[in-house]
């Protein structure tokens, strides 16, 4: 039996909380999750880019934000889900990451390291590494054929990384609502902007499933659980057109290009374009499907 400790991060994304419930849920019978790290024989834990000592409302009080790492390793045998490297232009990325990384039995993630810019000292001919997408649940998320009164839904804290602004200046021109899951950006008041927090999931899944189209967006880049859980309840996504959307989401999601986002927006709302079979195409992304390969990587290390 392998004692694992994964702890929950009331303060990461909720999207992340979606991968650990998944991950938990698909789990192999021969893994028992403990409460304690002491108890444990390997810790798993979300790297998503920031100092792994402290958290991010020190790092950044503007923001307000709250997504912190679950500190260091608590085991000597561990694996990071490496979610995204620190910020552009950010002072984390010079912070020396190295054994971090090194020294995990296997680090999970969909980015390539290709695909992002040299950060953190790390030598990635070093890392164990697992290249593998993240998933949904397909028995919450699908389409019930619901009117959909939503042009586009958008979700996220931070205006500038998933270009929000952009998204309701273009459904504005085409006169048509965005509903926003996420924090205050400014926009409360603003015609065809309604904003939601705090919203549970079968209130989420309803949005999706409601919505003509579902921004992905995220600059530089991420996997946005948001776009193939909007695909599986018929919501078509769009992304920027960067290496790592294309090549997870080149058959199901529209692309914009990164320096003309609100053009790019503005023409897909206008012509109301789509992929066709998406509904189908998603499916290879339900938790079924990728959790397993997961935890097999994970089993062979051990």
């Amino acid at each position: 039996m392998l004692k694992v400790f994964y702890p929950h991060n009331p303060h990461i994304s909720r999207a992340m909380h979606r991968i650990r419930k998944a991950l938990m849920d698909y789990a192999p019978k021969e893994v028992k999750f403990v409460e304690r790290p002491q108890e444990a024989d390997l810790h798993i834990l979300d790297f998503i880019g920031q100092h792994p000592r402290i958290e991010d409302r020190e790092l950044n009080p503007k923001t307000g934000l709250m997504r912190s790492v679950p500190s260091l390793p608590a085991c000597p045998k561990y694996v990071l889900l490496y979610h995204c490297s620190p910020p552009p232009e950010s002072w984390l990325l010079d912070l020396d990451y190295s054994e971090l990384f090194a020294n995990a039995l296997l680090v999970v993630s969909y980015l390539k390291p290709e695909w992002v810019e040299p950060w953190g000292n790390i030598d990635w001919s070093e890392v164990e590494y697992c290249l593998t997408p993240w998933g949904y649940d397909g028995r919450i998320f699908k389409n019930f054929n619901k009117p959909r009164n939503i042009l586009c839904l958008m979700t996220g804290y931070v205006a500038e990384t998933e270009r929000l602004i952009e998204v309701w200046s273009a459904a504005a021109i085409a006169g048509e609502e965005v509903v926003h899951v996420g924090g205050h950006i400014g926009l409360d008041g603003k015609m065809r902007y309604r904003r939601v927090e705090g919203i549970d999931d079968k209130g989420f899944v309803d949005l999706l499933q409601r919505s003509k189209y579902v921004s992905a967006i995220r600059y530089p880049y991420g996997f946005e659980l948001v776009g193939i859980e909007g695909a599986a309840c018929g919501a078509q996504p769009i992304y920027l057109d960067l290496p790592c959307y294309r090549y997870w989401f080149g058959d199901i999601g529209l692309f914009v290009d990164p320096a003309e986002v609100m053009e790019g927006l503005a023409r897909i709302f206008a012509h109301r374009v789509r992929r066709e079979g998406i509904e189908e195409k998603v499916k290879r992304f339900e938790w079924g499907n990728v959790a397993p390969k997961i935890w097999e990587e994970i089993l062979r290390r051990v």
